[in-house]
């Protein structure tokens, strides 16, 4: 029996077809993901098929309907657009025709052919649906194939949906999901569930998992979308995002972005050391460019990184290539097992291998056995505050400026810039340098010993020599005395972690001061443990001139006993004497001494 001709069946096989041909895309999609964890590239995209309108249908053929066979063909600007064609025609319920092993031949433009295969098939001209079920499969010239339990066109929706699993493959990509639905006119398509996909990498690497709630493909935007609890794995590299978003560019040749929201989490293998790095986000946006090289990336809220010894936290992270420049912004810091720097903004060169903080720049490193920071105490901790700092990791040099300042238990320095030198084990500070050593209370220094300060215009500390040099108009100061010269050398000793001096000689221009008594010479030299100063002159014109009494003592040594307020003078015919001086008190006047320096 033959059916009447109804113009609208000729469009059931055509809207199939189209419907079926979304499958590849949906393909596609897979290779999307496969190309953004590879960063690769892939196949051509193929073109769909569209469904003919009501005014081009009969040009299609007309359906011939046969109890042992039903065949249909169709043609698009002269050229095969598809065969359809089955085993048997079972029955009709309604409008309805009822296939058995069906087979759906679609003709490419290019000249390919793609081949589906199912055990059964339904077309409904009047409701304008079609399905076909029963191990549905499809394959492609590409190599491609598909396989589900059951599909179906609507239409008047222009859409073409299943809820039961699906499966496709393509060359190394293979994925799995639950459900789809594809808007054919907005060309966007949705697995609604339980999506997994696999990629076999060919660098010969661990396999490239991807699993997530949904995926949303938009091929006119060339962008696929992964929600609910996006997961991306490869061997122990590992993203995890509430939303993840991967974009193409135009020729769909590379993938161009990545953008991830939502507690996004970044785990990386471990290092040599075997500890691994991680990076969380409220998100993160990621911009590729030719080669899959990453040119820009940018992290925002509450963003945490840690690689290796390392660990950045800030509001917001941004990376630019071009620039060779990670931005930290939003209460920065960088933090090791062992130091910590923040600052109102920190800037690190990956490439240089530089970081540069700004504004309000604290850093902290704590002690250990063996002191990393030259001209400190081993054990500990050191501190900075400066408004700049640049570290450079390849000269191992650290440059605060700007009011900068370093301290530790019982000594700090303070000048407009301070150099940290570790390849030399060299501190270097210029521009109105101070120095403070406070020794460790004791009970010849009481509860609260004289803290020593000394200021000069610069300062080099050597860690080998454990010596500090400081030159121009150098000024030793304390509460009961004061020294200056051209230069002072002082010379360091750590006792009960701290840095402390031992004995300072001072050269050129000397000219000293205890309790009202007044010194002078060429050369001196302060034993710090004995409270001596040992004035020397070449001529012998060293001098004492005690100014309670006006009382000179003159040679070319002179031993000044601060703590007992006496000096040892010259050899003379009865041997060298201590000479008492008297203390300066508010009833003694003053005597400024005369001196030649």
């Amino acid at each position: 029996m033959v059916d009447r001709p109804v113009r609208r069946v000729t469009r059931g096989p055509a809207h199939v077809v189209r419907a079926l041909r979304v499958f590849i895309l949906l393909v596609l999609a897979g290779v999307i993901v496969g190309t953004a964890l590879t960063w690769g590239r892939r196949g051509r995209p193929q073109a769909a098929i569209s469904m003919a309108d009501p005014a081009t249908a009969a040009a299609l053929g007309a359906i011939t309907d046969q109890s042992e066979r039903f065949t249909a063909s169709g043609t698009r600007e002269g050229k095969p657009a598809f065969d359809l064609a089955a085993e048997t025609v079972t029955g009709l319920q309604g409008d309805r025709k009822l296939l058995q092993t069906v087979r759906l031949d679609v003709h490419e433009q290019e000249g390919g052919t793609v081949e589906v295969l199912g055990k059964e098939g339904e077309f409904d001209p009047g409701a304008r649906r079609a399905q076909i079920r029963g191990e549905v499969g499809i394959k492609t010239p590409d190599g491609l194939s598909l396989e589900t339990p059951n599909l179906s066109y609507d239409s008047d929706r222009d859409m073409i949906h299943t809820s039961d699993p699906i499966r496709f493959r393509l060359g190394r990509i293979e994925g799995t999901g639950e459900g789809l639905n594809y808007l054919v006119g907005e060309r966007r398509l949705k697995i609604p569930a339980r999506v997994r996909l696999r990629i076999q990498p060919d660098d010969g690497g661990p396999d490239i998992l991807i699993t997530s709630g949904t995926l949303v493909a938009s091929l006119d935007e060339n962008s696929a979308v992964f929600t609910e609890s996006a997961r991306l794995e490869r061997g122990a590299d590992l993203l995890t995002g509430n939303y993840l978003r991967i974009e193409l560019d135009a020729a769909r040749a590379r993938v161009a972005g990545i953008r991830a929201f939502g507690d996004v989490a970044v785990t990386f293998a471990p290092d040599a050391e075997g500890r691994p790095g991680n990076l969380r986000a409220d998100s993160l946006v990621l911009t590729l460019g030719p080669g899959d090289t990453l040119e820009e990336a940018e992290a925002s809220g509450g963003c945490r990184f840690a690689s290796g010894p390392y660990t950045s936290t800030s509001r917001t992270a941004l990376y630019r290539r071009a620039e060779d420049r990670l931005e930290l912004r939003g209460d920065p810091s960088v933090v090791t097992d062992r130091d910590r720097i923040a600052a109102q903004e920190i800037d690190l060169a990956p490439g240089r291998q530089t970081l540069e903080a700004r504004g309000d720049v604290h850093t902290t490193t704590l002690g250990e056995a063996k002191s990393d920071v030259p001209g400190f105490s081993s054990a500990a901790p050191v501190s900075f505050q400066a408004a700049r700092l640049v570290a450079e990791q390849v000269g191992k040099r650290a440059v605060y400026s700007g009011a900068a300042r370093a301290w530790q238990e019982g000594a700090s320095l303070q000048a407009e810039e301070i150099v940290v030198d570790e390849e030399q084990r060299q501190v270097r500070a210029a521009g109105a340098v101070v120095s403070r050593f406070t020794p460790k209370p004791g009970a010849r220094s009481g509860p609260r010993p004289p803290t020593t300060t000394i200021a000069a215009r610069r300062m080099v500390l050597d860690d080998a020599s454990s010596t500090a040099r400081y030159e121009g108009d150098a000024r030793l100061a304390r509460p009961d005395a004061s020294i200056t010269a051209d230069t002072m050398e002082v010379h360091l000793l750590e006792n009960a972690r701290r840095r402390e001096i031992d004995r300072i000689v001072a050269r050129g221009s000397v000219s000293a001061r205890h309790q009202g008594t007044y010194a002078t010479a060429t050369e001196a030299e302060y034993l710090a443990a004995r409270q001596v100063l040992i004035l020397r002159d070449a001529q012998g014109l060293a001098e004492v001139i005690d100014g309670a009494t006006g009382r000179s003592m003159r040679g070319r040594e002179l031993t000044y006993d601060l703590a007992g307020d006496r000096v040892l003078t010259e050899p003379g015919p009865g041997g060298r004497t201590w000479i008492t001086v008297t203390p300066d008190t508010k009833e003694t006047p003053r005597v400024e001494p005369p001196s030649r320096h």
